[in-house]
């Protein structure tokens, strides 16, 4: 499956994250990181007034700001594949644990009882793996 970006020329496709099968915690983080700096700096380009015309984003900032939702999107999908990876060792539960702190502030659909059941799960999963 790939999502497709509407243009005023030809669509783009990517990959969809639906599809894609890391095999490793670090694989997974990974992404999420390369996919996390795609979107800050995407984000950034739409700051910019070149960006812009008479106030409004223009169809380069609209393009942008396109990529950027699709790439959040994709991140999200991300994330429930982390959230669903299972830990084999306490280095990689303390990894996913650390990655959940890190992640819930970027989340604002996420609900402050979620943060303190994935806190949780984390704590649970490094002492587990221990």
């Amino acid at each position: 499956m790939a999502y497709e970006i509407r243009t005023a020329g030809s669509p783009i496709n990517f990959p969809s994250m639906r599809d894609a099968e890391p095999k490793t915690l670090y694989e997974l983080i990974g992404l999420y990181e390369a996919m996390t700096t795609f979107i800050e700096c995407g984000s950034a380009f739409l700051t910019q007034s070149r960006f812009e015309t008479d106030g409004k984003m223009n169809p380069a900032g609209e393009y942008i700001d396109e990529f950027v939702e699709a790439l959040s999107g994709e991140r999200d999908v991300l994330m429930n594949k982390i959230i669903d990876f299972k830990p084999a060792t306490a280095d990689e539960a303390d990894l996913q644990y650390r990655l959940f702190i890190r992640f819930e502030p970027e989340t604002p659909a996420m609900s402050f009882e979620q943060l303190i059941e994935l806190l949780r799960r984390g704590q649970a999963a490094v002492a587990n793996a221990s």
